[in-house]
């Protein structure tokens, strides 16, 4: 199988103790059998904390927290983080509706919320260090280059990269963000299509909700197709077309290839 590699933080990636190079946020890989039970150590150049992991079956269902895992039939990417040394640093705090609200980072960037009698804490990605919190029957982070909102149990409710509300698609486009209560509303400035970039612009369009129906042959119901595919987090690039990425719990995607077969400049099937 062919495993991926990513990192959040330059580091260096040992096997069994023999060093295989360097990673970062530039995409590595080798060809490797989960049976075999590789021991990996990933140690940063920045003087952070080293983590190592079995590369083994486990991966795929439950990965342990340092590592994301995305899950394709063909092949695994794994993306490691590490836990920065120090204490616990207060970045910014908010009290509403009884709500005591706290972004922090102890090794990594954490939210907790505490009122009488409830309590949480979570992990939430570092794009959020510098948001700020609001409150309205959800807790929301917005911060400069990323947003999010999560309930008061804990439970995310979104998370997407953006900048004042303005998010980017696969293909470049522009998608305005709202969100009011945790829920999270996202619109296509331009829902046209270019030729060169059909099937990615394609499944966004039906990802953000936007009307496909007069890219369907005749007997390919709009409406079918968002049942098929299901919800799904984003479209990326895979050899020979593209492919969809969903979220199964935390640290942990499936990555669906899907085919388009076309009859002129409509879609007739759809394969996943």
């Amino acid at each position: 199988m062919r495993i991926y590699f990513f990192s959040e933080t330059p580091c260096a990636l040992k096997a069994n103790g023999l060093l295989l190079g360097l990673l970062d946020e530039f995409e590595r890989s080798f060809e490797a059998e989960l049976a075999d039970k590789i021991v990996l150590e990933a140690a940063p150049l920045d003087g952070g904390t080293p983590f190592s992991f079995l590369l083994d079956e486990t991966l795929l269902f439950d990965p342990p927290p340092p590592v994301t895992a995305y899950v394709s039939d063909d092949f695994l990417a794994l993306s490691l983080r590490f836990f920065s040394a120090g204490g616990v640093r207060v970045l910014r705090q908010l009290e509403a509706e009884g709500w005591l609200f706290t972004l922090f980072r102890q090794g990594e960037l954490m939210l907790s919320a505490e009122r009488e009698g409830q309590y949480f804490v979570r992990r939430v990605p570092d794009a959020l260090e510098d948001a700020v919190i609001s409150f309205d029957g959800a807790v929301t982070l917005e911060g400069s280059k990323a947003a999010a909102a999560y309930t008061t149990d804990g439970d995310e409710r979104f998370f997407l990269f953006c900048k004042n509300r303005i998010a980017g698609d696969a293909i470049g486009r522009q998608i305005e963000c709202s969100w009011q209560n945790g829920e999270l509303r996202q619109k296509l400035t331009d829902e046209s299509i270019p030729s060169d970039r059909f099937e990615f612009g394609f499944l966004e369009n039906v990802r953000l909700g936007a009307d496909v129906s007069a890219l369907l042959a005749d007997d390919l119901p709009a409406g079918a197709i968002a049942d098929f595919l299901g919800s799904f987090d984003a479209v990326i690039p895979l050899d020979g077309g593209a492919g969809i990425v969903k979220k199964k719990k935390v640290n942990l995607y499936e990555i669906k290839a899907v085919r388009l077969e076309r009859d002129g400049n409509k879609i007739k099937n759809i394969l996943i």
